[in-house]
């Protein structure tokens, strides 16, 4: 057989010392690594597979996986992170007709809905199920592959559910939880979320054991983050903190099990990706056993990030919880926190203006974070506020002279625009050390993108132009300032064209 020059590379690839295949191959996807240990013994002990995050849910796949990876001696010593994956599957059944859905009060939904919901995800891919299984593995599917039929994503489905109920009945998810916390010796952070299964099926954000275990045409809902299927979140905001927090149930388990945890985990975060969602308000009210393990939780944080369902676009209930105390009394056990997030749920676009007839406790809600207990704080982020520009500056004027970047994601401040904002930063923000790195984010048309601008604004706080323009509509950025980048799309980046405006 005819040699191919790319032979001769792969051999003399193997002269290479071992250290040197290891620190090349570490550059590599997983997925890429796992072929490579596939050629021969050599590449196959240079090629060391990344365990540093291991996930955990409701499901046998998952939690056997985990368990896979605790046990073993070298990829159990790896993981730094473990994920929480609180998106669940719901019962589907068929509709008598005449029979009335009570949304959440009745916790199955029509097959119809399920129909609806696969076709939408083959619209996504180019309207066939091969277009699935290519947006799923990047080939098209082989000749004498079986396709899945409606039929069959609705058993399999049905079967992923009842395990999961019953995983759920026997608290077998929170034993691997507790497990979990003390089997990886280098264990730093613990991640929960219920956007595992978006944007889409064929793109997930966290593709856990369980969801690469999928048949490539396997079709089906994508389970929703925490109630994210009602748009203004009517029903359950209504509701007292015992009787809506079935639907975050992850969370509720996980700060249990981290508030006793026999070790320190310096960091939490709830990832929701920028999603209008996050843990309702309600359980900021009173002193329910999540916000007290939360208290005891950040006893022992350096990093933390939070995620509040603020409630309905009309009331925004949720930012006078925020304003209220509880939450500023569990942060202020956090005496070590250096990183700090917090998310709400607000539809800024949505809000035009409240003027002076909003409570001073509705728009103060960033009265939560208690800045004078954090002299180590070095980095800060603020998404999807409702503020007034006094609350929104005194508040950065209380910054510890440690802090090294602030980030603001979709801030709404009611009663001034932001080129005006940044004047005043400018003016009456000081630093007794370095300037810290500030980063803008707004909305673009796409729902998931947003305009970025960090460069921008260091240049106009150093003299040079406002990435800002006043304007009639509203917030206003400048043609041909800030990068445009995509939520769910890391790959996607472009500069905010000369031809395109946003406003909010």
């Amino acid at each position: 057989m005819r040699r191919r020059p790319w032979m001769d590379n792969a051999v003399n690839m193997l002269i290479l010392p071992a250290e040197l295949l290891c620190a090349i191959t570490s550059h590599l996807s997983n997925r890429d690594i796992k072929n490579v240990r596939l050629t021969n013994k050599p590449l196959r002990s240079s090629s060391i597979l990344r365990f540093d995050r291991a996930f955990l849910s409701p499901s046998y796949k998952n939690i056997e996986v985990l368990r896979a990876i605790a046990a073993h001696p070298e990829f159990g010593n790896q993981v730094k992170e473990l994920v929480y994956d609180d998106a669940r599957f719901v019962k589907y059944t068929i509709w008598r007709d005449g029979e009335v859905l009570h949304e959440l009060e009745d916790e199955r939904r029509p097959m119809n809905e399920f129909l609806s919901k696969c076709e939408e995800n083959l619209n996504q891919v180019g309207g066939d199920v091969a277009g699935l299984v290519r947006a799923r593995t990047g080939a098209d599917p082989k000749p004498d592959e079986v396709l899945m039929e409606f039929d069959d994503n609705v058993a399999l489905y049905q079967q992923l559910y009842e395990e999961q109920q019953e995983i759920i009945g026997q608290g077998l998810d929170i034993i691997a939880l507790r497990d979990a916390l003390l089997a990886f010796p280098a264990l730093k952070k613990v991640t929960l979320t219920s956007e595992a299964h978006q944007l889409g099926i064929h793109a997930p954000r966290y593709p856990t054991p369980l969801i690469r275990s999928f048949p490539p045409s396997f079709n089906y809902p994508a389970p929703w983050p925490w109630c994210g299927r009602f748009d203004d979140f009517n029903a359950i905001s209504l509701k007292p903190w015992v009787e809506a927090k079935n639907c975050w149930r992850g969370f509720s388990l996980v700060l249990k099990e981290l508030a006793h945890c026999e070790r320190r985990i310096p960091a939490f975060t709830i990832d929701v990706n920028w999603n209008h969602t996050g843990i309702a308000h309600q359980f900021l009210v009173g002193r329910p056993p999540e916000l007290v393990n939360l208290e005891k939780v950040c006893e022992n944080l350096e990093r933390l990030g939070l995620a509040i369902n603020i409630g309905r676009n009309d009331t925004f209930n949720g930012f006078r919880h925020l304003a209220s105390g509880p939450l500023r009394r569990a942060l202020s056990k956090a005496i070590r926190l250096r990183r700090f997030s917090l998310h709400t749920s607000a539809h800024a676009r949505e809000i035009k203006a409240f003027g002076d007839t909003m409570a001073d406790d509705f728009v103060n809600s960033l009265r939560c974070i208690p800045l004078e207990i954090w002299p180590n704080l070095s980095h800060l982020t603020l998404s999807h506020f409702l503020v007034l520009s006094e609350n929104l500056l005194g508040f950065l004027c209380q910054l510890p002279p440690g802090i090294t970047s602030l980030t603001f994601v979709d801030i709404k401040v009611l009663d001034m625009q932001w080129s005006e904002i940044l004047e005043q930063f400018k003016t009456r923000l000081h630093y007794k050390g370095k300037k810290p790195h500030i980063t803008i984010a707004q909305w673009q048309e796409a729902a998931s993108r947003k305009v970025w601008m960090r460069s921008e604004v260091a240049r106009f706080l150093d003299g040079g132009d406002n990435p800002f323009v006043i304007s009639p509509s509203g917030n206003e950025i400048r043609r041909g300032f800030g990068t445009v980048r995509d939520d769910f799309d890391e790959s996607f980046e472009e500069p905010w064209g000369l031809d395109k405006r946003m406003h909010m």
